[in-house]
């Protein structure tokens, strides 16, 4: 298992993974909630283990195109 260091970015993040994901340790992604700004999505796929979005590209694909539009429309709301 591998852990990846939850930290602030400045730039608008979408964190996805798999909930069965033997290779991604799930407590170090839980942590990333803890950085979310406002805009900022955490999304687990239901499945697909480690390859979730070489299994479920077009479910990947709808969670990204999602996270592009809430954006858009939150910059839209602040200008």
């Amino acid at each position: 298992m591998v852990a990846i260091p939850a930290q602030k970015v400045p730039v608008p993040m979408l964190v996805c993974a798999s909930e069965d994901d033997p290779i991604v340790d799930p407590a170090s992604l839980e942590q990333w909630g803890n950085y979310l700004k406002p805009g900022d999505q955490m999304w687990f796929c239901p499945g697909g283990r480690h390859f979730f979005h070489y299994s479920f590209p077009s479910l990947v694909n709808l969670k990204i195109m999602d996270f592009w539009q809430k954006l858009q429309q939150l910059q839209t709301s602040l200008a």
